[in-house]
């Protein structure tokens, strides 16, 4: 079987967030255990350098795509690639889909392929809605349906926010697969998609190289802890400072936990 795998950063420069080291620990284990089937990595250049040590041969390819921020859309440009997933039948008719969504995979790079795995998907992504493939979407949390981050509709990002999640209720439906790594987010996934149980898996991520590797190197770990004057014990929490990163709750269980000392 030839897939794709959808790992374009879509970010605003090279970096390592939870999406992003998902996908490189999902290819790196692909790379290392998986003998039979053929490979695509779709990449953006700017996660290109985190993927230098998979190397390309007859199993493993790798195709570089340039995503295009919403903002650098015109009015017209918008409605051409979001309003056709809100049309009834559309994914009937002939549409060229490789123009929808904001970033574009090129058509013989989909023809040539048996499945699609999508590792980063919003409203930034090439929609697979119109994709005449099986696909594969991994969902990683659906915060967007929740009270405390949805848009009013005086928001600025109100409308853009409604679409994402419309998008995702289509692509969630016509997906051959639904990847989530915790099962409170399947449970999410059935309650507000409306999908069922058995077309959702629960599958968690290894650690990326770049972590298990360096990381477990006394050398290393010393600077780190030399640099930011840390004690002997301490507790690493990667996660950007946002509400719903939970910090306030993990603050409240170490004080819960030396109450109980």
């Amino acid at each position: 079987m030839r897939i794709g795998i959808f790992a374009a950063s879509l970010g605003g420069g090279p970096s390592l967030t939870g999406v992003n080291t998902y996908s490189l620990a999902l290819v790196e284990s692909l790379y290392k255990y998986d003998t039979e089937n053929e490979y695509v990595l779709i990449l953006s250049e700017l996660n290109r350098p985190f993927y230098e040590h998979i190397t390309e041969n007859e199993r493993w390819k790798k195709i570089f795509v340039k995503p295009i921020l919403v903002e650098d859309f015109s009015v017209f440009k918008k409605i051409y690639r979001v309003v056709p997933m809100f049309l009834p039948f559309t994914e009937y008719l002939k549409f060229d889909y490789t123009k929808t969504g904001f970033v574009s995979l090129p058509l013989d790079v989909i023809n040539s392929l048996d499945l699609i795995h999508y590792t980063v998907f919003n409203s930034c992504s090439s929609i697979p809605f119109f994709v005449e493939k099986p696909f594969v979407v991994t969902l990683h949390d659906l915060r967007l349906f929740y009270p405390e981050f949805s848009k009013k509709p005086t928001d600025k990002l109100y409308f853009t926010h409604l679409t994402m999640k419309k998008i995702l209720k289509k692509v969630a439906k016509k997906a051959s697969k639904i990847i989530t790594e915790v099962p409170f987010v399947k449970e999410d996934i059935v309650r507000f998609l409306n999908i069922p149980n058995q077309k959702i898996e629960v599958l968690v991520s290894p650690l990326p190289d770049i972590y298990t590797n360096r990381l477990s190197i006394i050398e290393d770990l010393s600077k780190v802890k030399a640099k930011y004057s840390l004690p002997d014990k301490y507790i690493f929490y990667p996660a950007t400072l946002a509400s719903d990163k939970n910090h306030e709750r993990l603050l409240l269980a170490i004080k819960m936990l030396r109450n109980k000392e």
